[in-house]
């Protein structure tokens, strides 16, 4: 999802995924590959991945899907907290501090639920990094 967002923003950033309780190499569930394909984005090469701290070292920010991922990742990483928040805590959001369900082994609505929140805030971010780059 995060490639489709990106390609036509002039952003340079990298984005990545991991799961604080990852299924390491296992492919994304079918609802999650059907969900995003009502978009037109293809996730079925998509492959969970568990969390690496050197990338979590290099971020600016890590945005986390809920209080419990964010309490976990603060208790690994203590060093890391202030870099950490929901995703639903960036400015102006008007999700402020939910947590995003994650629909893991869930019917498609909630994949599609999951889906549009998280699209609704990741869209957004991006508009606000679009508009803090082009004013450099």
């Amino acid at each position: 999802m995060r490639d489709s967002l990106l390609k036509n923003r002039g952003l340079d950033l990298k984005v990545s995924s991991m799961g604080v309780e990852a299924l390491v190499d296992c492919p994304a569930a079918d609802n999650a590959i059907a969900a995003l394909a009502e978009l037109n984005i293809d996730f079925s090469l998509h492959r969970a991945r568990y969390l690496i701290p050197g990338e979590l070292s290099d971020a600016e920010l890590i945005f986390c899907m809920d209080r419990y991922h964010l309490s976990f990742i603060k208790g690994m990483f203590p060093q890391l907290g202030y870099k950490c928040l929901l995703l639903t805590d960036y400015p102006k959001s008007r999700w402020v501090k939910r947590d995003i369900a994650d629909p893991y082994r869930q019917d498609l609505d909630k994949f599609r639920k999951s889906r549009d929140i998280i699209l609704d805030n990741v869209t957004r971010i991006l508009a606000e990094f679009t508009v803090f780059s082009s004013s450099d």
